[in-house]
């Protein structure tokens, strides 16, 4: 089994984010306690956690000390071989909170870095400099915990020059994990239709892209990057692998076999009903439509018999190749275009 937990607090809003986060800290007791709730419900049922991801939001935001109750409840479900991840922002990591939650059992995280450079830090609205996401980094290191970074491209400031200081600083920091995602103009954000921010030149996107592999950073999915197969996120590939996993928190989504289960979006609304679940029927083709594009789009890869027309896989054999009765794609960048092609 794996789980995803919600903390939907922030410092501050980012101009891009369209998740379920807030930066009242009003409601932040009652919203654990509901945690709490919502968790001790499944927890009989979740033999065998594999992984545990805390997302956000900004979990790092938050005291130590609100999770305490919430490993108490995961104890009894863990083991030393469980993945337990968190993310944090470089502005309120601090080793005082990292050494608390590793006492409770977290041994990995996800910095929400973004750049390092400060000018597109201020245009994401990111509430750090990259001097403190340097330093934070630097500390994880000395500390010896796994962890990955999340860095943001194809933004108009992201000319050559940026995306090789980028590269630089990466490359510097010597690192087995990273998360790299386009940026994207989502609905109900400050970012909402701002076509102007977008970096036009696919072909600089696809630079970036390049070298971070050739600097080490190898891509098992179409975001994640890790310097070897050890620091893959097995959480993350869970997810790619269509494994079923519980959804706790806010707006979360959790699935069970054809069944997806989606918690209130709306905040009191949760805390009043923390078990509140919209439910999602999903047919066979959904799963296996679902199966071809997240299996192409990572190296899980899709079994070789959710493709119907197998013919069609010839007139891909540049682009794909086959092992283990299972289907693998050599380019994640197309990744869609493939999936549309064999569905």
């Amino acid at each position: 089994m794996r789980i995803y937990i919600h903390i939907p607090f922030c410092a501050s809003k980012c101009s891009y984010c369209s998740f379920a986060s807030f930066t009242n800290q009003q409601k932040i007791n009652e919203y654990f306690k509901a945690l709490e709730l919502d968790l001790a419900r499944f927890l009989p049922f979740s033999k065998d956690i594999k992984s545990i991801y805390f997302g956000g939001g900004t979990p790092s935001f938050i005291d130590a000390k609100y999770y305490e109750n919430i490993f108490k409840l995961l104890k009894p479900y863990i083991n030393n071989d469980t993945e337990i991840s968190a993310e944090a922002n470089p502005n309120s990591l601090s080793l005082n909170w990292l050494n608390t939650m590793r006492n409770y059992g977290l041994n990995r995280i996800s910095v929400g870095v973004q750049s390092f450079n400060d000018e597109k830090l201020k245009f994401l609205n990111r509430a750090h400099s990259s001097k403190q996401a340097i330093e934070k980094i630097k500390l994880l290191k000395n500390e010896k915990i796994s962890f990955s970074i999340d860095i943001i491209y194809g933004t108009y400031l992201d000319d050559l020059n940026m995306l090789n200081d980028e590269l630089k600083v990466i490359k510097s920091l010597e690192l087995n994990h990273l998360s790299a995602y386009t940026l994207i103009l989502e609905d109900n954000t400050p970012f909402q239709n701002k076509t102007e921010y977008i970096q036009k030149d696919d072909e600089l996107n696809c630079y970036f892209y390049e070298n971070l592999q050739k600097i080490g950073l190898k891509a098992y999915e179409i975001s994640n990057f890790a310097s070897s197969s050890e620091y893959e996120c097995s959480h993350n590939k869970a997810y790619w692998s269509k494994e079923n996993y519980l959804g706790i928190g806010l707006s979360s989504v959790g699935t069970s076999d054809n069944i997806r289960y989606t918690a209130s979006s709306n905040l009191n609304e949760y805390i009043a009903n923390p078990y509140f679940r919209i439910k999602e029927s999903l047919s066979p083709n959904d799963i296996r439509l679902e199966s071809i594009f997240l299996g192409l789009r990572s190296n899980v890869g899709v079994d070789i018999n959710l493709i119907k027309d197998k013919k069609k896989l010839d007139d891909l054999k540049d682009l794909v190749f086959i092992k283990d009765n299972k289907v693998f794609n050599k380019n994640y960048l197309i990744s869609d275009e493939i999936a549309l092609y064999l569905e």
